[in-house]
């Protein structure tokens, strides 16, 4: 698969001409051509962000695979309308889940707080005893 989003939005065009979503108007062609454009630019961006967290962490390449999932599970977790506080609530199960594969905590709420301005809540002050 192309890194460059241009062609692959152009070969994605392509196939919807050749029917490959049944018979589609001119119109639906666009609008599937230009959504499709847009995700795969912002795909592009994002795996080339997490990149170079990654190499500035000195993570070895044969993990970044797992980090690009961890980064998309963010991604949608950014685009669903949950308040903030359940967000960060989230950020902590999703960074425990991925700590217990093998990824590094630092790293992984350094690509949440950079790329998706995600942080973990505070730690709750303790009480009076």
């Amino acid at each position: 698969m192309s890194n460059n989003p241009i062609r692959q939005t152009e070969n994605y065009e392509v196939t919807l001409r050749l029917g490959a979503a049944g018979r589609l108007s001119e119109s639906e062609i666009q609008s599937r051509v230009r959504r499709y454009g847009m995700v795969a630019s912002k795909q592009t961006w994002l795996v080339d962000a997490v990149r170079q967290i990654l190499c500035s962490a000195g993570i070895v390449p044969m993990m970044f695979t797992a980090y690009h999932s961890f980064s998309r599970e963010l991604d949608k977790l950014s685009r669903q309308e949950y308040s903030t506080a359940s967000k960060q609530k989230m950020l902590v199960v999703l960074a425990d889940k991925w700590t217990l594969r093998g990824l590094s905590r630092p790293v992984l709420l350094e690509i949440a707080q950079n790329l998706f301005c995600l942080t973990p809540p505070a730690p709750a002050e303790p009480g009076p005893d």
